[in-house]
């Protein structure tokens, strides 16, 4: 698990682990403790896990919304929301990153002392990290959208 802000900073080092597990019976990775973990596949997918229960984190939504640009380019195919299991997800990643608010997108070149993908910072991190980015700088669109879950009747 990375427990602190300031683990995460080493995030990038063999052992770093990037997400923790549910509660639940089955093993999944879902989140760290204080950020969204997403996984670029080696079809080009985007995936993250679903929002029921973690954190429904404004930049990990922003992440997604940059993605589907991405699709539109041709640099993914698409972008999804599933249940990630360990095991499966493990042998078909190309790239991993953690979002938050404080760290933007912070990319996971190691897990559990396994390289993923190349072991270094991928085109899509890359491109969505330049993005972000952008968006935090020059303010072009909402960085929150409230969503009716969020908002009290």
């Amino acid at each position: 698990e990375v427990p602190t802000v300031a683990t995460q900073a080493k995030a990038t080092e063999p052992e770093a682990d990037p997400a923790k597990k549910t509660k639940e019976k089955k093993e999944a990775d879902t989140e760290s403790s204080t950020a969204n973990v997403a996984f670029v596949t080696k079809d080009r997918c985007l995936v993250t896990p679903k929002f029921d229960q973690i954190l429904r984190g404004t930049t990990i939504r922003k992440v997604m919304g940059l993605a589907e640009q991405l699709v539109s380019e041709g640099l993914l195919k698409a972008v999804l929301q599933e249940d990630v299991q360990v095991q499966d997800i493990k042998k078909n990643i190309a790239e991993a990153f953690l979002t938050a608010g404080d760290t933007h997108v912070k990319p996971i070149t190691h897990w559990d002392g396994e390289v993923i993908g190349t072991g270094h910072v991928g085109e899509v991190t890359k491109t969505l990290l330049q993005r972000l980015g952008k968006e935090v700088e020059n303010g072009t669109g909402d960085h929150y959208e409230l969503l009716p879950e969020d908002v009290a009747n």
